[in-house]
C-alpha cells in the first residue's frame, strides 16, 4: 500500500510550516523534512517521527514501531496530527536546524545546502517569526 497525496497535503495544511516543511515522494512513500534536513517519513498513510527528547512532551501516546522495514524504531504519530500546533511542535523542535555554516561570496551559507536553499531556510524562518499565522 502506498501513501496518499491527500494525505500528505492534509499533513502539510496541519503543521502551518510553510516551505520550511517538504516532503519528497519515494518508493510509493514520502520522506519529511523540516530546514532541508529528514524528520520522519509517512508510510501507508501514518506518519512516524525521528524520536527526540525535545519533542518527546509534544507525544500523546509513544509508540515505536518501524516506517518500513529493517528500519530504525521511530515514533508513529496517531491524534497528534489533528493538533495543529501539537504537530507543529513535534515536527519544529529546533534540533534539525543547520547548525554550521561556512562563508561564501553571497553571504553565509549552511553546511551542505547551496545558496538557493540556504536563501529559501533564511526567508522561511524570517516569515514565521515576523508574520502570524492566519
Amino acid at each position: 500500500m502506498t501513501t496518499d497525496a491527500s494525505t500528505i497535503e492534509y499533513l502539510v495544511e496541519q503543521a502551518m510550516l510553510g516551505p520550511r516543511l517538504s516532503t519528497k515522494r519515494m518508493f510509493g512513500e514520502y520522506a519529511l523534512y523540516v530546514d532541508l534536513k529528514v524528520v520522519g517519513f509517512v508510510c501507508d498513510n501514518l506518519v512516524y517521527l525521528k524520536p527526540s527528547e525535545l519533542a518527546r512532551p509534544h507525544m500523546v501516546v509513544i509508540d515505536e514501531q518501524p516506517p518500513y522495514p529493517g528500519a530504525k524504531m521511530y515514533w508513529r504519530l496517531g491524534e497528534e496530527i489533528d493538533d495543529r500546533d501539537r504537530l507543529r511542535h513535534l515536527l519544529d523542535r529546533g534540533e534539525f536546524q543547520p547548525c554550521r555554516y561556512y562563508p561564501v561570496a553571497a553571504g553565509l551559507v549552511a553546511a551542505g545546502h547551496g545558496a538557493v536553499e540556504q536563501r529559501r531556510i533564511d526567508e522561511a524562518r524570517h516569515d514565521a517569526t515576523h508574520n502570524d499565522p492566519v
